[in-house]
């Protein structure tokens, strides 16, 4: 039989550009770690091996697919860094347009479940469906889905021993309830 521990409710707070570059940068690499996401930067590549590969000669045959192998592969790298570049700025530009940097956020703890309110809009997110609890340098990230986080500021917290039990409960809760 679980026994039921009172809820915590943290301080009302904004999030900061700050905040949100250092989520945005969590969220990128966890979002193209799949290989399925970068299928979407293999057309260049492609269409550049395709032309290269009519405008080859015999005569240094070797020398060239290794020159075409590399530009493809360098077209691909430039299009994943300048796709990814164009995603987290326009991210960025958008930041003070959302209502997280316009609104004050109240979170609540609980064992059923993760509520946040913001601007009267109140969501939860039961344990069972939450991916991820990670943990940055400064932020405190719940993926609701693997797409998208509830953003904890560390500096919310009075104590370091606040911030401590805080996230220890919610990794335990995460942890007796996430499917297996």
């Amino acid at each position: 039989m679980m026994t039921t521990t009172q809820p915590i409710h943290l301080p009302a707070f904004r999030l900061t550009l700050k905040d949100y570059v250092e989520y945005s940068l969590d969220f990128l690499p966890r979002h193209y770690s799949r290989p399925a996401s970068w299928l979407m930067f293999t057309p260049v590549p492609t269409v550049l091996g395709v032309i290269g590969a009519f405008k080859i000669n015999n005569h240094n045959l070797m020398a060239e697919l290794t020159l075409l192998a590399l530009l493809m592969l360098a077209a691909f790298f430039i299009m994943a860094f300048v796709t990814i570049t164009i995603c987290l700025v326009c991210s960025l530009l958008n930041f003070r347009n959302m209502p997280n940097a316009k609104h004050d956020a109240h979170i609540q703890l609980s064992d059923e479940d993760l509520a946040v309110d913001l601007n009267h809009q109140e969501a939860r997110f039961r344990w069972i469906g939450i991916h991820t609890v990670v943990t940055t340098r400064h932020l405190i990230l719940a993926y609701v889905t693997p797409a998208a986080a509830v953003i904890i500021p560390k500096r919310i917290f009075a104590t370091a021993t606040d911030q401590e039990a805080f996230i220890t409960r919610m990794q335990r809760l995460w942890q007796e309830n996430r499917p297996i």
